[in-house]
């Protein structure tokens, strides 16, 4: 992904500057968007991306190491979207094909789109997969957009086996992409293009589309309602001080200071045994 980020365009050669959406006035020294004014401050929101890639076929797969040349091979394309985002739900669609990303739904860094094309059993050299992929994703950095294929054979003709290995695969930017019929390079994990290795696909891209806040933005969930409702209320005020105050006692005290005579009279028992001599 580092070496698509800079193999086309004017990333190419040169300084390269960063994406036009990391170059906002937030990002800017504060003297400078102060020298600059507020209208340098508007907040960019997200985008709507669309593209589609219909990989129609693919010539002369390189055999997996330690295979017969006798034995036929099982290949399929999987097709990854990466953005740079946080880990969202909810921000990218892929139509077509088969539906291989995380189960949790989740896109962002780390956590692709990704989607299977149909196996083609016992054909490595001319396989035709003719599998059309619509992927769609809400971003703020549209230029940060990265597409990978990737081609496996699967010695089962399952695609969820994890004894499938990996042929070949190529990373670009969305952006470098041009559209139309193309054959695009393969190259192995080592970064080591193949010579007669390719993908014959076709692709279609649309142009991005502004979002309002209210399309992309969640609402909260209502809070309003408590797991632990409290209990109503009636017309007796709970006391300033806390439920254990001791105002109570102290009013008693005072009370008890002003009239000796009262029920509540705290007589020590010598006292008692002394009134009761006397009497």
């Amino acid at each position: 992904m580092n070496q698509a980020m800079f193999a086309a365009g004017s990333d190419r050669l040169g300084y390269v500057l960063k994406p036009e959406e990391l170059r906002h006035a937030k990002h800017l020294p504060i003297a400078d968007i102060l020298a600059d004014g507020l209208e340098h401050k508007e907040k960019k929101g997200k985008k709507l991306v669309k593209f589609d890639v219909n990989v129609i076929s693919a010539q002369r797969l390189p055999r997996p190491r330690n295979t017969s040349t006798e034995g036929g091979m099982n290949p399929y394309v999987e097709v990854e979207m990466y953005c740079a985002d946080e880990k969202s739900l909810d921000t990218a669609r892929g139509e077509g094909g088969t539906n291989a990303s995380a189960r949790d739904g989740m896109l962002g860094i780390g956590s692709p789109l990704r989607h299977r094309t149909r196996i083609i059993e016992g054909n490595g050299f001319d396989p035709q997969f003719n599998t059309r992929l619509a992927l769609s994703v809400q971003t703020k950095h549209q230029s940060l957009i990265f597409v990978r294929w990737t081609v496996w054979n699967s010695p089962e003709a399952n695609s969820t086996s994890t004894n499938n290995t990996l042929l070949a695969t190529f990373t670009a930017k969305l952006d470098s992409l041009q559209q139309g019929l193309r054959h695009i390079p393969l190259f192995n994990p080592n970064g080591e293009q193949y010579r007669d290795a390719k993908l014959f696909v076709k692709i279609h891209k649309e142009a991005p589309v502004a979002l309002s806040s209210d399309d992309y933005t969640r609402q909260l969930p209502d809070l309003s309602g408590s797991p632990r409702p409290e209990p109503p209320r009636t017309g007796r005020t709970w006391p300033r001080f806390g439920i254990f105050s001791r105002s109570t006692s102290e009013r008693r005290r005072r009370e008890q200071l002003a009239d000796p005579r009262g029920s509540l009279s705290r007589t020590s028992s010598i006292e008692r045994t002394f009134l009761s001599d006397v009497r």
